[in-house]
């Protein structure tokens, strides 16, 4: 296939509570329950971290991809803030993947967080056709799911990362910015009971499967 991703992602976790108070299952056992998988940084980010894994392992071809997993998003990204610093604006990519994205808990709806960065330092611009034609597409792909969806303009929110993300600080000015993944409103980042829903694991591999395909397109010339 044609193209280049860059993804991002993030093996480290934040620290348990003491004794792990709040938790009804011991925080570093995984452990499942009511189709979900429990444990501490099972959410943020290895539950997500694994997804993509699994499903990469499962598709024959994939565009040219350069992926940055890192070790210390937790504790404030100093090495990485240097090595973003000076790569990103090198690499020449059509799609920038985000760790990983958000489905509404009630109903599974597909929270489709997608931007453009705009010149302004911390501002987002709306998608552009050409990413347009990828948000219908993957709209399309959830409705076959049974699962509305809905476009939020903006960068994954991560609020509780220490000197704030190196991946969304570091963007190119132009930058297509898409988050999908596994977590849902009910993963409790960062709280006691931390989760992830097991049905969205088949459909992130779905959803990798699209976003490649346009990246093909896109760099093809054909979309």
């Amino acid at each position: 296939m044609s193209g280049h991703v860059v993804m991002y992602g993030h093996y480290d976790v934040a620290s348990a509570p003491t004794g792990g108070h709040g938790w009804m299952s011991p925080p570093r056992v995984l452990t499942e329950a009511d189709g979900r998988w429990f444990a501490l940084g099972v959410a943020d980010n290895k539950g997500p971290l694994a997804a993509r894994l699994v499903a990469l392992a499962g598709l024959a071809r994939t565009p040219a991809l350069t992926w940055f997993i890192q070790g210390e998003e937790e504790t404030g990204s100093a090495a990485a803030s240097r090595v973003f610093e000076g790569r990103f604006p090198e690499l020449e990519a059509d799609l920038w993947l985000e760790e990983t994205g958000y489905h509404d808990h009630e109903d599974g709806t597909l929270r489709l967080i997608a931007r453009r960065i705009a010149p302004e330092p911390g501002c987002s611009a709306p998608p552009d056709v050409a990413m347009g034609r990828l948000l219908e597409d993957l709209r399309e792909l959830a409705g076959c799911w049974g699962i509305g969806s809905r476009l939020e303009v903006r960068g994954l929110n991560k609020g509780a990362v220490e000197g704030g993300c190196p991946f969304n600080r570091n963007l190119p000015v132009g930058a297509r910015y898409l988050a999908l993944g596994i977590n849902d409103s009910f993963s409790r980042i960062h709280a006691s009971n931390e989760s992830v829903p097991l049905w969205t694991f088949p459909l992130h591999a779905e959803e990798l499967q699209v976003a490649f395909h346009w990246v093909d397109q896109m760099a093809r010339g054909m979309s």
